[in-house]
């Protein structure tokens, strides 16, 4: 089996993968760089494939001319006396490519076109055998570190001194980057060169105009076009290096109102990718758990959740290069708990029926000379009954403890703290009904002989005991759960 080393810049990586598949499907033992990560145990690894392959295949294309990479890989096959069989995917110029590359012979391979694979898999099949190698193994090339990684190590760099010559230069360098390819590396080392210690006033004032600009531009181009927007949202959560927590913050606040739009399953899936960032804050992966959970409340409890990334759903998935599912998978999913409407209901019952409990008892009371009344109370001392004073006693807690449960209740089912106020609420309900309960007893066990007045008083004895399995269901109620 012929062992292919397949060379190519980062920009070909699409056309690479089905260059790729199409070659082991020809029985072809082929390997290609998958994270282009960097690194010296990165670069190792990359060399040692060269050396144990059979052929090298550089992807021709303007990219390959201009990456550093790719030409120390070339440089390193040829040092090898590695077979070079070049693939043309663009139309490009011979003389753009070293010799080695120039003067072989191209092979072209267009995805959509199967014969440009079979025609590449005879072409394999019909190289020559490959040399042996070099009795003195050729000493192996440094890693590369390209021009952005090399800015970025010394604005990293702060306990080094950066002259303000030098911050011209690298300030002017980035700013023209920011129309390359390359524009949100450039705006991420703008922001770490602003952070710097040493940075000059008139460097400082500069760079905060151009990310003025920037912030500018983006929000017209979003205003101008809503998809070019997400899609320049979703190179910047995906492909920047850090993202400080004031940008994580603005990006929330920017996707958040997208979620009440039709663009609703594209923000999804910014703010689970932007959830799935190594740098994200505690307070900003909580942020979006809520807002992914139920947009738009600041009101609900969260449930501890994993920091598993969900999949995202939607018409966008293929656009935006997420994966499509129906819902989020169950071990990710942020728990929404919402108490039910009919607990609201049954404590607002409960609390109609202890006042027109309370209402009942006290006319009885009234009528018979035990109400809250303190003149007839006062009457039914002098003539040495306790029983008219107890009734009334427990009557006014009542009526007491029923005002404060309402005024709570009201007070906080506007608030953030409902599932609290329901509780304390049913719990002073449940307290004057108790009281009212006992109240009504007194009223059943004293001197009462009109009929009305104790049919009366029993019926506001029952509201009192129906009150309180209320104020029981409705703290007993179990919550609704929200995914």
């Amino acid at each position: 089996m012929t062992a292919v080393f397949v060379s190519y810049p980062r920009t070909q990586r699409a056309v690479v993968d089905r260059l790729v598949d199409d070659l082991r499907s020809g029985r072809m033992d082929t390997y290609f760089d998958k994270e282009l990560i960097g690194g010296q145990h990165w670069w190792n690894e990359l060399l040692t494939r060269i050396e144990q392959a059979d052929v090298f295949m550089p992807v021709v294309c303007a990219d390959y001319a201009d990456s550093a990479p790719c030409d120390l890989e070339l440089k390193h096959a040829v040092a090898w006396r590695k077979p070079v069989l070049p693939v043309a995917v663009e139309q490009v110029s011979g003389s753009l490519f070293p010799s080695d590359i120039a003067e072989a012979q191209w092979v072209t391979y267009d995805p959509d076109d199967p014969r440009t694979a079979l025609s590449l898999i005879g072409a394999l099949i019909s190289l020559p055998p490959a040399p042996d190698p070099p009795e003195v193994p050729p000493e192996r090339p440094r890693p590369p570190i390209d021009y952005m990684t090399g800015v970025k190590n010394e604005i990293a760099a702060t306990e080094v001194p950066m002259t303000r010559e030098r911050q011209l230069v690298v300030f002017a360098d980035l700013r023209q980057r920011l129309d390359t390819p390359n524009r949100a590396t450039a705006l991420t080392l703008l922001r770490a060169l602003q952070n710097r210690p040493d940075l000059t006033y008139q460097v400082g004032r500069d760079v905060a105009a151009v990310l003025a600009d920037v912030r500018d531009q983006d929000a017209a181009r979003a205003a101008a076009s809503p998809v070019a927007r997400l899609a320049a949202l979703r190179r910047e959560i995906t492909e920047a290096d850090t993202l400080p927590r004031e940008r994580q913050r603005a990006l929330i606040a920017e996707l958040r109102p997208r979620l009440a739009s039709d663009e609703h399953d594209a923000a999804v899936m910014l703010l689970t990718a932007l959830r799935q960032r190594a740098d994200i804050g505690i307070d900003t992966a909580r942020t979006i758990e809520g807002l992914l959970a139920r947009p738009g409340s600041g009101s609900d409890t969260y449930a501890d959740t994993p920091a598993d990334p969900m999949p995202v759903a939607g018409p966008y998935g293929s656009a935006y290069g997420y994966r499509y599912s129906e819902e989020p998978p169950a071990a990710w999913r942020p728990v929404v708990r919402r108490t039910r409407p009919v607990g609201w209901l049954l404590l607002g019952l409960g609390a109609l029926l202890l006042l027109l409990s309370l209402f009942a008892m006290n006319w009885v009371g009234a009528q018979d000379g035990s109400g809250l009344r303190f003149s007839a109370i006062g009457s039914r001392l002098s003539d040495g009954s306790t029983s008219a004073f107890v009734v009334a006693y427990f009557k006014g807690v009542g009526y007491a403890l029923d005002a404060i449960a309402v005024l709570l209740l009201v007070l906080t089912a506007s608030s953030g703290r409902r599932r609290i106020g329901l509780t304390l609420s049913a719990v002073l309900l449940g307290a004057a009904a108790i009281v009212a309960c006992v109240a009504g007893t007194g009223l059943l066990i004293s001197d009462v002989t009109d009929p009305s007045l104790t049919i009366t008083a029993q019926v506001g004895f029952y509201l009192a005991m129906v009150s309180v399995l209320l104020m029981i269901a409705a703290v007993l109620l179990p919550r609704r759960r929200v995914w």
